[in-house]
C-alpha cells in the first residue's frame, strides 16, 4: 500500500497535492472538507474549530482521510444502487446495512447508521479498512443524509467521478 503525503499545515498543504474540491457541512458548524488528489488517491482534509468550554480558548483541529480515487464511483454506486434499491432491484438484501469491497487494493466499507451525521441524523460512514489514522483507528468519513442529499456531498462525489473519467486527474 502506497504511503501518502501527510498534511501538517492545512493552510499550506504539500504542493504535490492537487486540490480538486471543497465542500462545507453546515450541520457541523460549517466544517470544511477539502479533496486533494495524489496519484491514484484522494486525500480529504477535515478541519474544525474546537473551543475549550472552561478556558474559551479555540483550537484549530485537522486530519486527513485517504481513499483510492475510484472511491468516488464506488460511493455513488453503493448509495444509489445498493442502499436505495430493494433486493429485487439489485440492492442489498433486506436487513443488510453494509457494503464491503476491495477497491484498487484497499478494503472499503460503507455502512448505514442512525446517528452518523449527528445525534438525530442518519447517514453513511465510509471506512478504509486498509489505512489507519494517527490514533491507530481505521480512517473514516461520516456522511449524514443532509450533507449528502441537501448540502451537495453526493453531487460532489458524482462530479469527482466524472472528472476522473474525463482524465482531469
Amino acid at each position: 500500500m502506497k504511503t501518502l503525503p501527510i498534511i501538517t499545515d492545512p493552510k499550506s498543504p504539500p504542493k504535490i497535492l492537487k486540490k480538486v474540491a471543497k465542500i462545507i457541512n453546515p450541520r457541523m458548524n460549517d466544517k470544511p472538507f477539502t479533496f486533494f488528489v495524489y496519484g491514484k488517491h484522494f486525500i480529504i482534509l477535515s478541519e474544525s474549530i474546537w473551543i475549550n468550554k472552561i478556558t474559551g480558548v479555540a483550537e484549530h483541529l485537522f486530519g486527513q482521510i485517504e481513499f483510492p480515487i475510484d472511491v468516488a464511483h464506488w460511493v455513488v454506486a453503493g448509495i444509489e444502487d445498493k442502499f436505495m434499491k430493494g433486493p429485487n432491484e439489485g440492492g442489498l438484501p433486506a436487513g443488510e446495512f453494509k457494503n464491503k469491497q476491495d477497491v484498487d487494493g484497499e478494503t472499503l466499507y460503507l455502512v448505514r447508521g442512525v446517528c452518523v451525521g449527528g445525534p438525530t441524523m442518519p447517514g453513511y460512514k465510509l471506512v478504509n479498512l486498509s489505512r489507519k489514522n494517527k490514533y491507530n483507528d481505521y480512517q473514516e468519513f461520516a456522511m449524514g443524509d443532509d450533507f449528502l442529499f441537501d448540502y451537495g456531498l453526493l453531487d460532489c462525489w458524482k462530479d469527482l467521478a466524472d472528472r476522473h473519467d474525463r482524465g482531469e486527474f
